[in-house]
């Protein structure tokens, strides 16, 4: 598998771009109101990576960072495309750190019981990831919409590679 082929995969799940003003992390400083407002593009958002021009960054552009910070540091190349794929969003949308410590407990967890699909594993870290999700803030017309975008990735995901879906 390659990174290009797991980044063009995000790429595509994530919106293009978005200026939303209640979500903090599309200001430069972090704080809703406060800086500027320069948004989001495909998962990398303005408190991440203030000097860049969100809304001008090129596919090509999006996907170096993406290689550079997330699949490099991830070792997500040794994963199957589908877990690479839901793993690079989850650090989009959570952090690095966040993802990888979901993989690991999920593997460990998963590990114990005997062998572990690809499926089995991306359905774990989705309710993983919608457990903080929820336990984050109340279910917003916001968190609805990232609770529905969640679970277009998860279908994308398992049909990465002809996987079945489990809803």
């Amino acid at each position: 598998m390659s990174f290009i082929e797991t980044a063009e995969d995000v790429l595509n799940f994530r919106e293009r771009f978005s200026a939303d003003h209640r979500n903090a992390l599309h200001w430069d400083t972090g704080w809703c109101g406060q800086g500027r407002l320069k948004g989001a593009r495909a998962g990398l958002a303005a408190f991440h990576h203030p000097t860049l021009a969100l809304n001008r960054l090129s596919d090509a552009a999006v996907i170096e960072i993406y290689e550079r910070e997330y699949i490099r540091p991830m070792a997500l190349e040794r994963l199957s495309r589908s877990v690479a794929a839901f793993m690079l969003d989850t650090a989009l949308g959570m952090g690095r750190e966040s993802a990888c410590r979901l993989l690991e407990n999920d593997m460990c967890l998963i590990g114990d019981q005997g062998e572990c699909d690809d499926e089995a594993l991306i359905n774990a870290l989705l309710f993983k990831r919608l457990g903080c999700l929820n336990r984050s803030a109340l279910l917003s017309e916001v968190r609805r919409k990232e609770v529905r975008r969640l679970m277009r990735v998860f279908d994308q995901c398992c049909a990465l590679e002809g996987e079945s879906m489990l809803f």
